[in-house]
């Protein structure tokens, strides 16, 4: 599990957590509630995730999402958007 709430993140780029042989390739959780993230509108910010099941943008500042923003998250079991 990886824990980045209330750290003021403001957005996700390209590989923003590294490359295929990095941690996100094994990493389950990813817990990013309570940032200022406003867009997800590249696939390429989840690009390592194979294994991640739940992910939590909760209390962000969304306001747009592509529709393939999370195409890469073939393991996705839980996406919580509450109140962005």
């Amino acid at each position: 599990e990886l824990n980045l709430a209330n750290n003021i993140i403001e957005g996700l780029g390209k590989m923003s957590f590294g490359s295929v042989n990095g941690a996100a390739a094994s990493l389950k959780v990813l817990n990013l509630a309570g940032n200022k993230i406003e867009e997800i509108t590249d696939p390429g910010s989840f690009l390592y995730f194979s294994s991640l099941l739940v992910l939590n943008l909760e209390f962000n500042q969304l306001r747009k999402i592509t529709p393939d923003a999370f195409n890469r998250l073939s393991s996705l079991k839980s996406l919580n958007l509450e109140v962005c």
